[in-house]
């Protein structure tokens, strides 16, 4: 998914953690259209250590649900699994299309 976004022209914007959003990032950085700056993690707490080797961009916010202006800024959103802050992501989503 991360790949077909960048050959887009797209950023890949994520929490910034492992699995899937580490897969996403990797996916970006295999685009042939790739820069670096295409992939961000907006972390939730305040270690940007704790973001995935494939973040070009680490921003350390400790603002865990406060993260939710990054849905609100977004152009797009896939949710795949999570508990239930992805489910507030979803709905943020769903309230400002």
């Amino acid at each position: 998914m991360g790949r077909l976004l960048v050959d887009h022209g797209c950023r890949v914007v994520t929490g910034g953690l492992g699995g899937i959003m580490a897969a996403a990032m990797e996916g970006a950085r295999q685009s042939t259209k790739y820069r670096e700056g295409d992939t961000i993690a907006v972390l939730p707490g305040h270690d940007p250590a704790e973001a995935a080797e494939s973040a070009d961009i680490v921003l350390a916010t400790g603002m865990s649900l406060g993260r939710n202006i990054v849905v609100a800024n977004a152009d797009g959103l896939i949710a795949i699994g999570g508990g239930a802050g992805t489910l507030s992501e979803i709905a943020l989503a769903w309230q400002l299309r």
